[in-house]
């Protein structure tokens, strides 16, 4: 069954997903093509394979076209050249589980997590049942390529528990990509939107009036 979903203005939709492009940094790239948003006669979608995007709009397009951040980089690729992105996005009616995601909560939980992630040198932050966690690292390799014992005041974790139970098994996941759609879903006035869980290594999807996301899981040992 199609989820419908509402539009919103095409220049809106365009700068909302310009943050889940590929790096526009780097001027060569595997798919440079990923450094652009694809827009066709519904949606701007944009992913860097890591997460994806797909904003519906409210404007008639008649040719899909590429939007391009950095044209000077991009000029001479195909928009048919862009990946086939509507078979990646799950069938929500397939999720293990679903609730409901505080939008002004959840960016509150990995704001925080974030700062002790990257304590850490990495952006890594786990979801399980109610609680956002980031474990602190107890050795490092030292100069001498030995592992040795972190100091304590080094030793930094972090947990933060929601209101309300989710009863999700462990998932781990980039706390920055996280952070991105939240923000996007806060510009749109969502308070709050619905997330399909599909198992740990699978991504998470979340939808929202006119949005969806898909956050890829990190693999943790």
């Amino acid at each position: 069954m199609k989820t419908t979903i509402k539009g919103i203005e095409l220049k809106k939709a365009i700068d909302l997903v310009k943050p889940f492009v590929g790096s526009l940094k780097m001027k060569t790239a595997p798919r440079p093509i990923l450094k652009t948003a694809l827009i066709n006669n519904e949606y701007v979608i944009a992913t860097d394979s890591h997460r994806l995007i797909r904003i519906k709009h409210n404007q008639e397009v008649t040719e899909p076209y590429l939007h391009h951040y950095k044209a000077e980089l991009t000029q001479d690729i195909a928009v048919n050249g862009y990946p086939d992105t509507s078979r990646l996005l799950p069938d929500k009616y397939n999720a293990k589980q679903e609730f409901k995601v505080n939008v002004s909560e959840w960016i509150e939980a990995h704001e925080l997590g974030l700062v002790a992630a990257k304590e850490h040198k990495n952006t890594v932050i786990g979801l399980k049942e109610n609680q956002f966690q980031v474990n602190a690292v107890k050795t490092f390799i030292n100069k001498k390529g030995k592992e040795e014992k972190q100091p304590d005041y080094n030793q930094i974790s972090y947990k933060y528990t929601l209101d309300h139970n989710t009863n999700i098994e462990k998932v781990s996941y980039n706390c920055e990509y996280m952070l991105t759609a939240l923000k996007v879903f806060k510009k749109l006035k969502e308070k709050e939107v619905t997330c399909y869980f599909y198992g740990p290594m699978r991504p998470m999807y979340f939808l929202s009036d006119s949005v969806e996301v898909l956050i890829l899981p990190v693999r943790t040992y």
